[in-house]
């Protein structure tokens, strides 16, 4: 980890969570396709403690204050085959309730709301056309929902950086459209979408380091190929690229890009498959990270290049071997920004950078009962 700002002391953070739930479905099959209804129970409580670790001292019982986040869902999907196209679709209704057990010691200085309470809608609607045996044309439209997180809405970090508990939960709609193509040259699947944010979730500096609503958008395209060369061996390749832009503006943010939006990548790989054994090749590229939110303090990141190797073998039905070496080059390179005043990686003008791991080697036993 690389920058400025950071405590002069070692800080530990004692976190702890439970969670549990409870799911019931059923699935209904027709001719005509078929139905699944659910209903869901979920329960989280988090807490933590921050302490200078250097003096086994606690300087904060209340950093993540005892969140209680209670969650009721329902659904149903269905899927429509007719003749050459094929539908899905989905509803949910979710209704949660969200609260911290301490006091918001900073969180005061901008609201006294604690409880919160969300009943939010998605859905989905996606067809798929085959107007060939060899092709398929889709499109989907949908809506989803993200909830604030209890840090983000109750972390009580310090009189400069706290959550926001008046948060509201992002909602997201979407539209894909792409189309697969199978032929003697291999399958080429390309997708491209646009998302438009509402309420998105985004951090601010002022009047505190916390978190606010605002409006943004994303979009973006993605492509995969592959081709068997020769029985066993085939080659494939990916490229993904996407852009984020702020419909409107944090305060004292006037940066038009989004945060945390990766810059272009590409994957090549060769792949040779002989009964019980599998080894592969694999380079992965990545572009240099320049379109960012400076103002958020994110830096650019440069281009990079890393290679990866496998091998495995399944010993029978229940047993498989794997032995890999990942970054076979030992290249030094961040695929990731990271916000200014993250949770708990510091708060200064120049943000850490976490940087990946060198060439690492790996050997794994699998068993599947």
């Amino acid at each position: 980890m690389v920058g400025a700002g950071l405590p002069s002391f070692h800080r530990r953070f004692e976190a702890r969570s439970t969670f549990r739930g409870a799911s019931l479905s059923n699935t209904v099959e027709r001719a005509w396709g078929e139905l699944t209804v659910g209903l869901t129970h979920d329960h989280q409580d988090w807490n933590a403690d921050a302490y200078n670790d250097d003096a086994d001292i606690l300087i904060n019982d209340q950093f993540i204050p005892d969140v209680d986040h209670d969650m009721w869902a329902g659904y149903a999907q269905i899927k429509v085959l007719t003749g050459p196209v094929t539908w899905r679709s989905g509803i949910r209704y979710d209704d949660s309730t969200m609260e911290a057990g301490d006091t918001l010691k900073f969180s005061h200085a901008i609201t006294d709301s604690n409880r919160q309470h969300d009943r939010t809608a998605s859905g989905y609607l996606f067809a798929s056309w085959y107007p060939t045996d060899f092709s398929r044309l889709f499109v989907g439209v949908g809506r989803s929902v993200r909830l604030p997180t209890g840090a983000e809405r109750y972390l009580q970090g310090s009189p400069t950086f706290y959550g926001n508990p008046d948060l509201d939960p992002t909602i997201n709609h979407e539209l894909d459209l792409g189309t697969t193509l199978d032929g003697v040259w291999g399958q080429w699947t390309i997708k491209g979408f646009y998302s438009d944010l509402d309420d998105y979730i985004y951090q601010q500096a002022s009047p505190a380091k916390t978190w606010v609503n605002i409006d943004a958008h994303i979009y973006g395209i993605e492509t995969r190929w592959n081709k068997e060369i020769v029985n066993g061996l085939t080659l494939d390749a990916g490229y993904a690229w996407q852009r984020g832009r702020k419909d409107d503006q944090p305060t004292n943010n006037e940066d038009k890009d989004l945060s945390e939006i990766p810059p272009w990548k590409t994957r090549l790989g060769l792949e040779y498959e002989n009964n019980r054994w599998a080894v592969r090749a694999e380079w992965l590229h990545s572009g240099k990270a320049s379109q960012i939110d400076e103002q958020a303090g994110e830096v650019d990141l440069a281009d990079w290049d890393v290679v990866n190797l496998t091998a495995s073998y399944h010993y029978s039905e229940h047993w498989s071997f794997h032995l890999g070496v990942e970054n076979l080059f030992d290249e030094s390179y961040a695929v990731a920004n990271s916000y200014e005043y993250d949770v708990v990686s510091g708060s200064a003008a120049t943000p850490p950078i976490v940087y990946e791991p060198g060439r690492m080697i790996y050997f794994s036993v699998i068993s599947r009962w």
